[in-house]
């Protein structure tokens, strides 16, 4: 019973998204904070710094990513979801562009029409973020601060 869970589907932000695993622990990096950092990636590109951040509604990367992925082709006008407003960490609303991806996998697991959102406003910006659009899809995401491991599953 447990295999055929693979295969549901999930959906973010009203689009399907598939994962291809259960249950995954892996080591974080909190870097002498209380942020939890991984390594995620998105159809091939790597991304190390992220902020798993159960606080967040909206999964955001940073203009870096964003200039990177349309040089390669990762995004464009087709994969455009539009505009979307966010609320900064200065309290005001920003708007800023999304685009659903696939391939975005981060502890072993793959999600394919995930919505994501770039921080278009600095080029300085290494702000990347999975929030809870992705990370509400999962049963459990647990951390355990004393092995310093994060477990998600479904």
């Amino acid at each position: 019973m447990r295999r055929i869970v693979a295969a549901i589907l999930l959906t973010v932000l009203s689009a399907s998204t598939t994962v291809s695993a259960q249950s995954r622990t892996v080591a974080v990096r909190n870097n002498g904070n209380d942020l939890l950092y991984i390594e995620a990636s998105v159809s091939g590109y790597r991304m190390d710094n992220v902020i798993v951040d159960t606080g967040s509604n909206k999964s955001l990367l940073s203009y870096t990513d964003y200039v990177e992925m349309k040089r390669r082709g990762i995004i464009s006008r087709d994969n455009f979801a539009g505009y979307v407003n966010i609320r900064t960490s200065a309290n005001t609303v920003a708007r800023r562009e999304s685009y659903r991806v696939d391939g975005f996998e981060f502890l072993g697991f793959r999600l394919d029409n995930v919505v994501v959102i770039f921080d278009t406003s600095s080029k300085s910006s290494r702000t990347r973020i999975i929030g809870m659009n992705i990370l509400g899809q999962f049963d459990k995401i647990e951390y355990s601060p004393k092995r310093k491991e994060l477990t998600v599953s479904l």
